[in-house]
């Protein structure tokens, strides 16, 4: 039931995955299954979160993480859960808590990535082999929190250590290449995700969205119309409410940088559906201003 739940919230249909990750979470808890607490609360919490419920998908998410019952490997296990859906949604001041508070000295490459992703430090040789989700996620929270150079660095490490592309892991780079200001790698990257089958809808968002944002950075604005036209049909296909208020975000943010009259109708409309589910943004309007070649932005 997790696996096909999973599948519908990876191609979008998150309120029909939300039904069967309720009832598998509830089995959970009835058996007393901590382990499938956790992976049910990982995928439960992420699903309500995308849903538009963020309160409670983050709650759902760091369930397990605060448990007194919980292994070690338990609470790392709910800490890359909470951690992926606080970068997410963009929020750093709990994305660098719960970086905080996975423990140490459990899963030698969650220590490695982790070390890395906090202080720049670590060697990180075969560290991302078996991490690709962590350590896109942990490249993203770098960009949020302004530093585009240290996405780069931990993104290209693991990404080199792949046999085969991961679209999640390559998208997350794209978008890293372009705040660091290569914007042909940023271009190739999102192409290659695009090519990929095993791609999500939020892998080719992401990949979309850095190549949106290099068309605005190339002040080639006909391009970036169109890509950001066809992200937002591609969004608003889904039941992904996050990914729709920040895709209209990006646009905002692009249409500002290049001047456009209709800029300040764009961002009321993404804040309005910002707001609508309680949504700041913070981390991705530095990740979008880094992308754009503007600098830094506010993160609080």
């Amino acid at each position: 039931m997790l696996l096909l739940a999973g599948s519908q919230l990876w191609s979008g249909r998150t309120r029909l995955a939300i039904e069967r990750l309720e009832a598998s979470h509830a089995l959970f808890e009835d058996i007393e299954d901590t382990f499938g607490l956790v992976q049910s609360s990982a995928v439960l919490g992420r699903a309500l979160v995308l849903a538009g419920h963020l309160e409670d998908g983050l709650r759902v998410a760091g369930s397990v993480h605060v448990a007194d019952s919980a292994s070690p490997w338990d609470v790392t296990l709910a800490g890359m859960a909470l951690l992926a859906s606080t970068v997410q949604v963009g929020d750093v001041e709990r994305s660098t808590r719960t970086l905080a508070s996975i423990p140490a000295g459990i899963d030698d490459a969650v220590d490695a990535l982790v070390g890395h992703a906090t202080d720049g430090d670590g060697a990180l040789e075969g560290a991302g082999a078996g991490r690709t989700e962590l350590s896109a996620t942990l490249g993203l929270h770098r960009l949020q929190v302004g530093d585009a150079p240290g996405a780069v660095r931990l993104l290209e490490a693991v990404d080199a250590q792949q046999t085969v592309l991961d679209p999640n892991l390559h998208a997350a780079t794209a978008l890293a290449h372009l705040a660091a200001g290569t914007l042909e790698q940023a271009m190739a990257d999102a192409d290659e995700v695009d090519a990929s089958p095993r791609a999500t809808y939020l892998d080719r968002l992401t990949a979309g969205t850095a190549r949106a944002l290099a068309h605005a950075r190339r002040h080639d604005e006909a391009a970036c119309t169109a890509a950001f036209d066809q992200l937002r049909a591609a969004a608003d296909a889904t039941e992904d409410r996050v990914s729709q208020a920040l895709v209209r975000l990006a646009d905002a943010t692009a249409a500002s940088a290049l001047g456009r009259t209709d800029a300040a109708g764009r961002m009321a409309e993404a804040e309005r559906r910002l707001a609508e589910i309680g949504l700041t943004g913070a981390g991705w309007r530095t990740a979008f201003s880094l992308s754009l070649g503007l600098g830094l932005r506010p993160t609080t």
